[in-house]
């Protein structure tokens, strides 16, 4: 595979963090009608993941509870399982919450059930110089702002250096050649055949988390064209020609991660009969994964011995 350097990201909707207090006025103004004073009164529900002692201590919430006392901010911590579900039930009822967190791939489904952000305390103009691309890509649909992102999640390397200085690898792969290397070093097999330790959780689809992200990055870095800028149709299976041959970088990133779990591939480390793949990773099952930058608060949590370490995709 013809690799560039590339990154991508994963933008959430999430109205929880420094943005708050602009949230939170925004709201204010929008429902009540005039700028908030201290003589307001009123609440605001806010549903999150965070623990509420975090939410409750933190410096953004202290602030605004001393600028309006009388407004409470109601915070409710909610479970991922399941979140979604509960959340277009609480809407569809009445009782949903006023601020709430959802991934950047539902906000179409939640269009009809939400006010847009009014160009009063945000113009189109404003949103589009603050925030990266990405973000007018995913929260901007028909001249309406429907979302503010908390931040730009990137794609990275989790790696057990455990196994790693046992392996004798100093470092963890900077390139996809490297990477080969060291997944080929790393891979654990025992007698009758059966991968006891994987090398990278790589090359599946269910068990593996992020699986078409990772492989979208794949194909970026090959120089995959994914949609023509002209019709917005999907191009990424298109055939190139390249130094007078016909050459597909979309087919040929599929095949490069679909070699991971191929028993006949020399880098073969993962199947789909394995878990899933944090899970084998936070089990030591697996001595690098893939995942976003914020898995690291679940690794800390569910694993709190594990000697890992985060390195920039190869």
């Amino acid at each position: 595979m013809r690799t560039k350097k590339m990154e991508i990201t994963k933008t959430k909707f999430i109205f929880l963090g420094a943005i708050i207090i602009f949230i939170l006025l925004g709201y204010l103004i929008y429902y009540y009608g005039f700028n908030p004073t201290v003589s307001v009164r009123g609440t605001v529900k806010v549903w999150g993941f965070d623990d509420e002692s975090i939410y409750k201590y933190s410096t953004f919430v202290k602030d605004f509870n001393g600028k309006y006392p009388n407004i409470t901010i109601q915070y409710t911590q909610k479970s991922p399982q399941n979140y979604e579900q509960e959340l277009l039930n609480a809407l569809a009822g009445g009782q949903g919450p006023d601020i709430f967190p959802v991934y950047h791939t539902w906000v179409p489904n939640y269009q009809d059930k939400i006010a847009s952000l009014p160009s009063s305390l945000m113009s189109l103009k404003e949103y589009n110089d603050t925030f990266v691309d990405v973000v007018i890509q995913d929260f901007v649909a028909d001249g309406n702002i429907w979302a503010l992102p908390l931040y730009v999640d990137n794609l990275a390397l989790y790696w057990n250096k455990d196994f790693f200085n046992a392996a004798g690898i100093a470092q963890p792969p900077a390139t996809w050649d490297k990477f080969l290397e060291a997944v080929k070093t790393l891979t654990v097999r025992s007698p009758d055949g059966n991968i006891v330790q994987a090398g990278a959780t790589l090359g599946t689809g269910a068990n593996v988390d992020y699986a078409s992200d990772i492989l979208s990055l794949l194909m970026l870095q090959n120089g995959t064209t994914m949609v023509d800028p002209r019709t917005s149709k999907l191009v990424f299976n298109n055939i190139q020609t390249e130094g007078g041959a016909d050459y597909s970088p979309g087919e040929d990133a599929l095949r490069f991660y679909t070699d991971f779990a191929n028993p006949q591939k020399g880098v073969y480390t993962w199947n789909s009969l394995m878990d899933n793949s944090m899970d084998a990773f936070l089990a030591g099952r697996a001595a690098m994964t893939i995942n976003y930058s914020s898995a690291v608060s679940e690794i800390s949590q569910k694993a709190p011995y594990l000697n890992f370490a985060i390195a920039p995709m190869p």
